[in-house]
C-alpha cells in the first residue's frame, strides 16, 4: 500500500493533532475506526470489493487518512473509491467523542484535494442529520446538500405483487448493444425528480459502470421496459446474496411514456423477480421529494426503514463563499 502525502509531508493541526496518509502499520485500525458505523460482517467484503477497481483513478486506500496525537491513532477519513470515476467519503471518526468542526473540516478537506488531483468526477457521502460539525464541514469544503434519502423495503410475505401487464414486456438487457442502453437511461433522466441535481456530474458509461458494482452484477437483471414494441424504460436490480436482498437499483420511464403506469409495472416485476430468486427482501433507496415514485412504492407494499441526507461535490468545486 502506497500513500499520497498532502504537500510532501504531514500537516500540524492545533491541538497537536497530525494529520497524514495512513501508514501499512495504522491501516486494520484506521479501517476498524472510520467503518465502525457497519456492521462488522459487512467490513471485510467491502474492502474485498476494492480488488475490482483497477482502473479508477483513485487508488484504494489513497485517500484513508488519519489524524494522529503523538504515535496515537486518534482519528480517521477515508475517500473509497467507486467505479466510474466517484469517490464515497466516509466521514471523520474519532477514537472518543465526536472530532471538532476544525479536525474535521481539515481532514475532508485533505481527501477532497487527493480526489480532485486523482481526477475524480463526484465525491458523495450519507449523513444522519443535517445539523452539527460534519455538516458544517461538509458544506465548508464544497459539497452540497443534495436531498433527504429514503430508505424502502419490501418483504415477500407482507404484499403480493400485482399481475403482469400483458402491455407491457421487459427484455433482456445485450451486453453486446451498450449504445441502446446508454441512450435509453439518457432519455430516463430527462425531467426525472430523483436527484435531478446530478444530472450531466458524469457520463452515462460511467454512470451504469457504477451500477455495475451495486451487490452482484448479473446481466439478466438489467431489463427494458418495452411497450408497442418500443424502448420506453430500463429496470436495473443486484442481488446481495450474503444478505439474501435484491436491491432496485435504478428504474426510470422516458419522459414520452410517464403516466402509463409503467413504474408500477416495473416495481411489480422486481417484487416478482424477488420472490422468483429467494430473496428476503426488496430494498430501494429514493429521494424525499419524489413523491410520485413514493406514491406507487407504497401502494405496492414498501416500507421506509431508513432516513440519510445526502450530499455532493463535484471535482474541483470551490468552497461557497461567506
Amino acid at each position: 500500500m502506497t500513500g499520497v502525502r498532502v504537500s510532501g509531508m504531514l500537516r500540524a493541526m492545533p491541538g497537536d493533532f497530525t494529520i497524514g496518509p495512513c501508514e501499512p502499520a495504522d491501516l486494520r485500525a484506521a479501517l476498524t475506526l472510520v467503518l465502525r458505523t457497519l456492521p462488522a460482517d459487512q467490513r471485510a467484503p467491502l474492502v474485498d470489493s476494492l480488488a475490482k477497481l483497477q482502473d479508477e483513478p483513485l487508488g484504494a486506500f489513497q485517500a484513508l487518512l488519519v489524524a494522529k496525537q503523538g504515535d496515537a491513532l486518534a482519528a480517521a477519513v477515508w475517500g473509497q473509491p467507486q467505479p466510474g470515476k466517484g469517490c464515497s467519503l466516509w466521514p471523520p471518526q474519532a477514537e472518543s467523542g465526536e472530532p471538532s468542526t476544525e479536525l474535521t473540516s481539515a481532514l475532508i478537506q485533505r481527501v477532497t484535494a487527493i480526489a480532485d488531483k486523482a481526477g475524480v468526477s463526484i465525491t458523495q457521502t450519507l449523513a444522519e442529520h443535517r445539523y452539527g460539525p460534519l455538516h458544517r464541514a461538509l458544506v465548508a469544503c464544497g459539497f452540497v446538500d443534495l436531498a433527504e434519502l429514503r430508505y424502502l423495503q419490501w418483504r415477500p410475505q407482507t404484499h403480493h405483487p400485482a399481475p403482469p401487464s400483458d402491455a407491457v414486456e421487459f427484455a433482456p438487457f445485450d451486453e453486446r448493444r451498450q449504445n441502446r442502453l446508454e441512450r435509453l437511461v439518457s432519455r430516463t433522466y430527462q425531467g426525472t425528480l430523483d436527484f435531478p441535481e446530478l444530472d450531466g456530474a458524469r457520463n452515462v458509461a460511467d454512470v451504469l459502470h457504477g451500477y455495475k458494482a451495486v451487490g452482484e452484477y448479473d446481466p439478466t437483471l438489467w431489463k427494458y421496459i418495452r411497450q408497442g414494441e418500443q424502448d420506453v424504460g430500463v429496470l436495473l436490480l443486484a442481488e446481495h446474496p450474503e444478505s439474501q436482498q435484491l436491491e432496485l437499483v435504478y428504474v426510470g420511464v422516458a419522459p414520452e411514456a410517464r403516466g402509463r403506469g409503467l413504474g408500477a409495472a416495473a416495481v411489480a416485476e422486481a417484487q416478482r423477480v424477488a420472490l422468483d430468486r429467494g430473496a428476503q427482501r426488496l430494498v430501494l433507496a429514493v429521494d424525499a421529494r419524489n413523491e410520485p415514485a413514493q406514491d406507487i412504492y407504497r401502494r405496492a407494499g414498501l416500507r421506509e426503514w431508513a432516513r440519510r441526507h445526502a450530499y455532493l461535490r463535484r471535482n474541483g468545486a470551490p468552497p461557497p463563499v461567506g
